[in-house]
């Protein structure tokens, strides 16, 4: 009798255990929820009021005053509570290149690259400014206009770039009594033909001669040096409002004259 008395007892006292365990482990458990933030109310918390736990937080109310080419600009931030000012400096768009000022025609719209960077050397984003581009197809002086954008900066800069006329190479030279004659390809959209010779290949001292009329591929030189060895170039040029623009000067070739 008293071996079944104890054998319930041990068995109440396991229940009461059973059920103690379990209420510790669901207050564990509402405890590593609440900390992580996985409860109702504490997301609401954090949604309604972001700053409660943030003593120094600022409204602050933002004016802008916008940067040129020429002048800096700011941000001021105010805050509506306090009166705290903060100031930043917006600096010009003072450094503004293109990636070459010189092109050869090739019948095609050209649009070199733009880098824009104010005064202390920090590139601009191209969001904070437009490119557009005019003349740049034929011979002659084109345009690229930068127009500024956005909240930080404003204005206008022009940049000119060349366009030159191709080149076109040596096709034959042949000696003559104290002289010589050169031929060249043609190109038939230019003006005309300039040959510079020296008796050098620095062409130090050296002489030009410009022949006019695109079908004009040939010109003798006379009164040279006899048996002496000249060098020979040839380019183009095209008049275009007045002004000649040439193309690069041709591989150098050398004749001896007789």
């Amino acid at each position: 009798m008293n071996e079944v008395t104890t054998n319930i007892k041990n068995a109440s006292l396991k229940r009461v255990l059973a059920w103690c365990l379990a209420i510790c482990m669901c207050i564990t458990l509402v405890q590593v929820n609440v900390l992580a933030g996985n409860t109702d109310s504490a997301a609401a918390v954090t949604a309604t009021n972001p700053n409660a736990t943030d003593a120094n937080a600022h409204q602050y109310k933002v004016k802008y005053v916008k940067a040129t080419p020429t002048k800096n600009g700011s941000i001021t931030k105010t805050c509506s509570d306090c009166g705290k000012v903060v100031k930043t400096t917006i600096y010009k768009a003072s450094k503004i290149s293109l990636a070459k000022t010189s092109y050869t025609y090739t019948g095609k719209a050209i649009k070199p690259a733009v880098t824009v960077k104010d005064s202390k050397g920090k590139k601009i984003s191209a969001g904070n400014y437009t490119v557009s581009y005019s003349n740049n197809k034929k011979v002659g002086t084109a345009t690229v206009t930068i127009k500024f954008k956005g909240n930080r900066y404003t204005g206008t800069v022009k940049k000119t770039f060349q366009i030159k006329p191709a080149s076109r190479k040596i096709t034959k030279i042949s000696a003559k009594k104290k002289g010589f004659t050169v031929k060249w390809a043609r190109n038939a959209r230019v003006t005309g033909y300039q040959i510079r010779y020296a008796t050098n290949s620095k062409f130090t001292g050296a002489k030009t001669v410009t022949v006019k009329g695109y079908k004009n591929v040939s010109k003798t030189i006379s009164k040279l040096s006899s048996k002496k060895t000249y060098y020979v170039q040839v380019r183009t040029y095209q008049k275009v409002s007045g002004k000649n623009y040439t193309s690069n000067w041709s591989a150098t070739s050398k004749v001896k004259t007789k």
